[in-house]
């Protein structure tokens, strides 16, 4: 008994099958690289002033007759005869394109002697017919136009979207300013996109995978490479191929996994190659390619959470289509889903090693940055707390033995003894904030003496320092403005204290430095 599915309800379903426009892109155009074994493939997306949105991916591959391109636009295409084609269900191209439009067309032909065909899915349609019926529309002057600027009198194909209602929001001005914006980013977006998940058929050096230019809006799209791997300070610390294996024991494939360090921020060549690594926490972790093509980027697919001193670790994993079912490749190549065994090997005896190793480099060069950027960074503030210290110091500070850090610290509340860590800057204008790499129990600052004058301890390891301190480096007033806070804080311990009153002090100076961490950790790192 036929029990067939309401073709309106399931051709709208189909929607929201969780594309972004980016994944929508990418999807479409593993068709250009892998049916149509394009050279070139061309992607124009453009917004009139009335609001009209048109989107076209064009390309010069092999194309398709009247037979094939029907079968193309079929939901649940029988045409994947290439085990290592990109494409996987046969679904791509309808649920990728319905997801932004709700009419697409397909155009193209085989030889060059032969006409364009076109076939055109229309949701509306649908809708109003219950029927899977497809449109064979003429191919519009729009279409025509685009046909004759890239495939012109050659063979190739076209996607073209129609009636684009998901692309951007709805503005009161749908061609205006604030919409122009909003494409703009898109774009923006898209030719990172682009660029990171076709790197391998971008970029020439990989030479066995077929190359393929992209254009974005005329413009050519370059590859992106996570492992930053053109930097001397880049370093592969570990690489297996790993058999997976049938439940019969036989083998049923190989995957390649190789851990990457990628330089702190500090030991780029360029401050052009730093910002185009996109040194980031949401950036770390996994990146996983099958076939040469991206299908994962970022995270550590439930292996472990994302944490700050994991920046520099980037882990590459390539597999081929006999894995898919080892790592649950999703409908838009987009996620994976591990099998246990597999995250059991790579959580246990894989990433310990890679990843503790990245991880000492990101503390070391964290140091090593952070300390060069305090660098004379508090010269000003030194300036003015000198300028000011005699009118507002109420107590008077004596070093006894500079060896011990023993002092005498005399107020209104007598004379009392205590014991201060000394320091002797690095350099010659730190005489009242002194920066230091560490101070015991992580606080942030710790009251000093120098040259018998109240000073302060500031440790440039402490989450404040790098949240907020360093981005602000070149910010002469609020340096001084924060530098003012912890020595007046400093001074007004002196100035009050006695032996009842110095555990306090300490007890408050922990806790107030370990509050402003957990309040500043989640602020951009510097």
């Amino acid at each position: 008994m036929k029990n067939l599915p309401d073709p309106a309800r399931v051709i709208e379903g189909l929607r929201d099958t969780g594309y972004t426009f980016n994944t929508a892109v990418a999807d479409i155009v593993d068709n250009s690289i892998t049916h149509g074994k394009a050279k070139n493939v061309w992607i124009e997306l453009s917004l009139n002033f009335e609001g009209l949105i048109r989107f076209t991916i064009a390309d010069d591959g092999a194309g398709m007759d009247s037979v094939g391109l029907i079968n193309a636009m079929k939901y649940g295409s029988s045409s994947l005869s290439d085990p290592n084609s990109l494409g996987k269900f046969g679904m791509g191209l309808k649920t990728a394109s319905s997801a932004f439009s709700r009419r697409f067309s397909l155009i193209s032909r085989d030889n060059k002697k032969s006409k364009f065909y076109k076939v055109t899915w229309d949701l509306d349609h649908v809708a109003e017919i219950k029927e899977w019926d497809m449109l064979e529309p003429p191919v519009s002057d729009f279409e025509q136009t685009v046909l004759d600027k890239h495939i012109k009198k050659s063979r190739g194909t076209v996607v073209s979207w129609e009636s684009v209602d998901r692309i951007i929001r709805n503005y009161v001005d749908p061609g205006g300013k604030f919409a122009q914006l909003a494409l703009k980013k898109k774009l923006t977006s898209l030719e990172f996109h682009l660029g990171m998940v076709f790197q391998q058929f971008l970029d020439k050096k990989f030479q066995d995978i077929a190359n393929v230019k992209l254009f974005l809006n005329k413009k050519e799209v370059k590859p992106w490479d996570p492992f930053c791997t053109s930097e001397d300070n880049t370093e592969k610390l570990a690489e297996d191929e790993i058999p997976v294996e049938n439940q019969d024991g036989t083998e049923l494939g190989r995957f390649r996994v190789a851990a990457y360090s990628i330089p702190n921020k500090y030991n780029f060549s360029s401050d052009e190659a730093l910002q185009k690594a996109q040194l980031s926490n949401k950036m770390q972790g996994f990146y996983v390619y099958r076939h040469g093509r991206l299908i994962y980027n970022g995270g550590w697919l439930g292996i472990r959470g994302l944490e700050p001193h994991f920046t520099l670790s980037r882990i590459k994993l390539s597999f081929n289509y006999k894995l898919d079912d080892a790592f649950k490749v999703d409908l838009k190549k987009s996620r994976i889903l591990m099998a246990e065994h597999l995250a059991k090997y790579l959580k246990e005896e894989f990433l310990p090693a890679p990843i503790r190793e990245a991880e000492k480099r990101y503390r070391k060069g964290k140091k090593t940055g952070v300390q060069a950027k305090s660098k004379d960074a508090h010269h000003d503030s030194n300036i003015l707390i000198a300028s000011k210290e005699d009118d507002v110091s109420q107590s008077i500070k004596k070093v006894i033995d500079e060896t011990t850090g023993e002092a005498e610290i005399t107020n209104k509340e007598g004379t009392t003894k205590v014991i201060l860590k000394i320091v002797q800057p690095e350099s010659d204008h730190e005489l009242h904030i002194i920066t230091v790499r560490d101070l015991e129990g992580g606080v942030l600052w710790e009251p000093t003496l120098h040259d018998n004058k109240a000073a302060v301890l500031l440790n440039t390891s402490h989450t404040f320092y790098d949240r907020v301190y360093v981005p602000n480096h070149n910010e002469s007033v609020t340096i001084q403005g924060l530098d003012a806070m912890l020595w007046s804080l400093a001074e007004a311990e002196y100035s009050t204290f006695n032996d009842k009153t110095k555990k306090a002090f300490e007890t408050l100076r922990y806790e107030v430095s370990k509050i402003l961490k957990d309040l500043t950790s989640d602020l951009p790192e510097s």
